[in-house]
């Protein structure tokens, strides 16, 4: 009963939004496909340090901190892929005592749309365990007069809750949230879509950021439009 309802729920959300033909339905199933696309690129996002085929750091880096393992960071944090979503908003789940409640959690539970927004492989870049905390659901921002080194383009601004970074990563970042508004509807104000559409044009994809491209198409049916093959 639970499959039938799942193949309704995507049948439905493929006529009303462009999500991905053949979505991945779990987290497990996601990273999985993560480590191998990733087999001949084993690099973190934001510092390049090397890992293996299970996720394990293999390489250091001067600016980076000591963790032993990557995790999978969605760029478009899941709390702004709901945060207009009813389950979100509203507390129209009840738990095991009864209680209402909302949030994240009532969204796994009861949203089709959020669990394939959530689940998307486009959305997800391998980063060092302890960075990735740092990022929270801080926005993106350009690094401007960088002194350290490029090997880490990583800056985090607690004050104004932004991460800062350069470069091709600036481009990665603005296709992946243009990808999921134009996919998804997420929501993004005339500013974000300006600077991602600018930061799209003045970083173009890299070799790399194709060929991922291509793979995750081949997996879930669907590439990023943003990224030409």
């Amino acid at each position: 009963m639970l499959k039938v309802l799942c193949i309704i729920a995507l049948l439905y959300y493929q006529t009303i939004y462009a999500i991905a033909p053949n979505p991945l339905l779990t987290k497990q199933s996601v990273f999985s496909h993560l480590l191998m696309i990733y087999e001949h690129h084993p690099f973190t996002f934001f510092c390049e340090q090397r890992f293996n085929k299970v996720g394990n750091l293999i390489s250091a880096c001067q600016k980076c901190p000591n963790a032993n393992s990557i995790q999978w960071m969605a760029i478009v944090p899941y709390q702004q892929i709901a945060k207009n979503l009813q389950c979100f908003n509203q507390k129209l789940c009840v738990n095991k005592q009864g209680l209402s409640f909302k949030g994240l959690r009532c969204c796994q539970k009861i949203d089709s749309h959020f669990r394939f927004a959530s689940l998307d492989l486009h959305n997800f870049v391998p980063e060092n365990i302890l960075i990735k905390k740092q990022r929270r659901q801080y926005a993106f921002a350009e690094i401007v007069n960088h002194p350290h080194s490029k090997q880490c383009l990583f800056e985090v601004d607690k004050k104004n809750k932004i991460i800062m970074t350069l470069g091709d990563r600036l481009g990665a970042i603005a296709r992946t949230y243009l990808y999921m508004r134009d996919t998804y509807r997420t929501s993004l104000d005339e500013n974000e879509i300006s600077r991602y559409l600018r930061w799209h044009q003045q970083f173009p994809p890299t070799t790399w950021e194709r060929e991922k491209n291509r793979k995750i198409k081949a997996i879930q049916g669907n590439g990023n439009p943003y990224i030409p093959d």
